[in-house]
């Protein structure tokens, strides 16, 4: 497959179109490395918390099942905000980048074996184990790791990985551009 070239003027910006020569994927790894993972996080949260991201998801589950979902979740939250951590390195500097790696290192420092801290069973006979949650472990894990995500936000924020950043934004004629084409 072969593409033309189309010329672009100082400060244009390549996009995705086929017929220019560059192919501009940050908004699809912005997306894809962050606004997907923070949703995801919101939604992980949840579960851990209440053991369902909607009411009434928890309702079907076993008592063992909703205790390894929520334990699950805590895990999984980990491994997401360590990869939106690690994603976010290579864009900061400074201090900025200083508190990026301190928080990778809280994580580092935080992984212990969540599933023994988190869960307790009643007997050492498998046919007659049940796992209970210790509420207090987990909301200490979950805590810890929800306050790093708000360490990390504001971070990602001022690098433009969630919104833009531009002094010249000018929401009226965005508004109008909107309106116009369409």
């Amino acid at each position: 497959m072969a593409f033309k070239k189309v010329g672009l003027k100082e400060g244009d910006v390549p996009s995705g179109n086929p017929d220019s020569e560059t192919w501009n994927i940050a908004q699809y790894f912005t997306a894809f490395s962050f606004a997907f993972p923070l949703k995801e996080l919101d939604d992980l949260e949840k579960v851990a918390r209440t053991g369902a991201v909607q009411l009434g998801e928890d309702v079907i589950l076993d008592n063992d099942s909703y205790a390894k979902r929520r334990v699950d979740a805590v895990k999984r939250y980990w491994i997401v905000l360590r990869q939106v951590v690690g994603n976010a390195l290579f864009n900061f500097k400074g201090d900025d980048l200083e508190a990026l790696n301190y928080v990778l290192l809280q994580l580092k420092l935080i992984k212990k074996n969540i599933w023994g801290d988190l869960i307790r069973t009643s007997s050492k006979e498998i046919d007659n184990m049940q796992m209970e949650i210790i509420e207090e472990e987990l909301e200490t894990y979950i805590n810890h790791l929800t306050e790093y995500k708000y360490q990390i936000l504001p971070l990602l924020n001022k690098a433009g990985l969630i919104f833009r950043q531009s002094e010249n934004l000018d929401l009226d004629k965005i508004q109008r551009s909107i309106y116009d084409s369409g």
